[in-house]
């Protein structure tokens, strides 16, 4: 963060020296500044675009807080629909996963709002920094250091344990990592204009044929449940953020905004 204030610093007083100073000398020393500081800052935008994007984010708002979470989005296809889980503290469908976890007794590389030692009791990546340390994050995720790597914990507690899927038959799921999205901090609707950053890490789910079956039958069999624990959806139903379910077509079931991270393209 410092290195990036420097030569912010070093590329605005190069413009503000070429502006002021006249004559030969000195125009060629700011130009040098300028063209350092332009230099950087596209190597920095090659080599490591979310890192610089947050490191400009934090020099614009240095003040603010922002609430973090960082979760895992299991994309579970069957066909060409997707499987979707219902979460009742929303009242909407969204896919299978949820916060990721810091390993025990894992400190922090950097000071949270509600400790600024690092240390918690909890261990979901759920928490405030300022936004000085947006940078710190950023570097720590993408650093795969001292946390989860793995979605099973996530699929174990929405599918195996409520008895959705039977344990002899998933004792394990095949998975891949497909991309990790860290967006900019918005303003969060939800909690009171505050700024809000949503990291989900994305992996694909491989079943073997028999998994498939007894995915598909758990499906069948919650088909009557109101509202169904599970149910398959089209990718168009998750662009549009809602599916029509039942006899009534005007009844619009939700899905949560954060659904179409899964989606394959």
């Amino acid at each position: 963060m410092k290195t990036y204030f420097l030569h912010f610093v070093l590329l605005a007083a190069g413009i503000a020296g070429v502006s002021i100073f006249p004559g030969p000398i000195p125009q060629s020393i700011f130009a040098a500044f300028i063209g350092g500081g332009i230099v950087f800052f596209l190597n920095e935008l090659i080599q490591r675009p979310v890192f610089l994007r947050s490191a400009i984010w934090a020099l614009l708002h240095p003040r603010k807080e922002v609430r973090i979470s960082i979760a895992a989005l299991l994309q579970i296809k069957v066909g060409d629909q997707y499987v979707l889980v219902y979460g009742g503290r929303r009242q909407q469908y969204q896919p299978v996963g949820g916060a990721l976890q810091s390993l025990p007794d894992c400190r922090l590389p950097f000071p949270t709002l509600a400790d600024p030692a690092g240390l918690r009791k909890d261990n979901d990546l759920r928490f405030g920094i300022g936004a000085v340390t947006l940078p710190k994050l950023v570097k720590w995720v993408n650093s795969e250091k001292d946390r989860e790597l793995s979605p099973w914990r996530e699929f174990w507690e929405e599918m195996i344990e409520p008895k959705i899927l039977p344990n002899d038959i998933f004792p394990f799921i095949s998975t891949r990592f497909v991309r990790r999205l860290i967006p900019m901090p918005t303003i969060s609707r939800e909690h009171n204009g505050v700024f809000q950053l949503r990291v989900f890490e994305i992996f694909s789910v491989s079943l073997s044929s028999e998994q498939v079956r007894s995915l598909q039958d758990a499906i069948d069999k919650e088909d009557s449940s109101d509202p169904a624990r599970i149910r398959l959806v089209d990718a168009e139903s998750i662009k549009r953020g809602w599916f029509a379910a039942g006899k009534d077509p005007d009844k619009r079931i939700p899905i949560g905004d954060h659904s179409v991270h899964i989606l394959e393209g």
